[in-house]
């Protein structure tokens, strides 16, 4: 059987860490296996987990090198760590954390000192750009839906400054979206997605502070030094929902994908919608008196919901 990590200390921070890895646990169908790199803080760790009935692993070494290590086995689906960083730091998630979600072979799920953790897991926040690594995280999540219930909220922001507005706009916003959930989700999954425009970071917060949502994910390449992915690691400081970040090239990527439910679009349709995509995303603004808008506005005609009875 699989399992999820939950890497923990003795510190306060462990209870809410191991509750957090059983509901990522259960998405995945998953045992929740608990792994703190020996200090002098194993007593604690070890009664923590008894309450929470998780098993307790102890190891021997530096932590960000275990716990990477480990995530390699080939039978770990996700890592689940608290963060210690501070907002606005050069190590926004903390040094451990930081080390182990640019290394990870798995998705690794971070925890704000301050975070959120809702049970059960039922609403699900995935942010997309169109780039392959934040599409990877979307179909993880669609995968994971066929079996654990879940609703997804996919906000795609443009971070346009002014853009002309189309006479055809409202049509082929409505037929852009259509397409959109055609090719990435299937009927029987619940979808909503928002469309915005603007800065992404500020729209992703927007909607975890009032989506109702339980758990962030996000794709991403694992990098993030040099102001390299800047929207994950404004996430990172400002984020207090659980946020998960999806390697591009996970492993068990194929074993989760396998249970996803309905069939993938033919490549000629995703072509197609590929082009589609290109021309909507010129055009996506609100008419104003000049026909122009700001960067901090929102589209919010273009929000559109599937529910899972209604599509079939």
């Amino acid at each position: 059987m699989s399992r999820v990590l939950a890497a923990v200390t003795g510190d306060a921070a462990a209870p809410v860490v191991l509750a957090e890895a059983v509901e990522i646990a259960r998405l995945f169908s998953a045992s929740v296996e608990a792994l703190h790199v020996l200090d002098h803080h194993e007593i604690a760790t070890s009664h923590v987990c008894a309450r929470a009935q998780v098993a307790l692993r102890t190891a021997p070494g530096t932590p960000s090198k275990t716990i990477v290590q480990l995530s390699r086995s080939g039978d770990v689906d996700a890592v689940v760590i608290g963060s210690r960083g501070r907002a606005k730091g050069i190590r926004p998630a903390g040094s451990t954390a930081t080390a182990v979600l640019t290394s990870a072979a798995t998705p690794v799920v971070v925890l704000a000192p301050d975070a959120i953790v809702r049970r059960p897991i039922s609403r699900v926040l995935v942010p997309v750009d169109g780039t392959p690594a934040s599409t990877s995280a979307l179909r993880r999540i669609v995968a994971l839906s066929a079996h654990a219930n879940l609703s997804i909220v996919v906000a795609h922001v443009h971070p346009t400054g002014r853009i002309r507005v189309r006479d055809r706009l409202p049509h082929e916003v409505r037929a852009w979206t259509e397409d959109f959930l055609a090719a990435t989700c299937p009927a029987s999954i619940e979808v909503s997605l928002e469309i915005r425009l603007g800065e992404p970071h500020q729209h992703i917060l927007d909607i975890c502070r009032s989506g109702d949502c339980d758990l962030v994910a996000v794709g991403w390449s694992q990098q993030l030094h040099r102001g390299r992915a800047p929207i994950v690691a404004r996430l990172l400081s400002e984020c207090r929902l659980p946020l998960m970040l999806a390697p591009a090239h996970a492993q068990g990527s194929e074993r989760t994908a396998v249970i996803a439910a309905g069939r993938p679009a033919s490549r000629s349709k995703q072509r197609a919608f590929g082009a589609q995509r290109g021309d909507v995303a010129a055009g996506i603004a609100r008419a104003s008196t000049h026909g122009v808008l700001a960067a901090h506005d929102v589209f919010s005609t273009a929000y559109h919901t599937r529910s899972a009875t209604s599509a079939m």
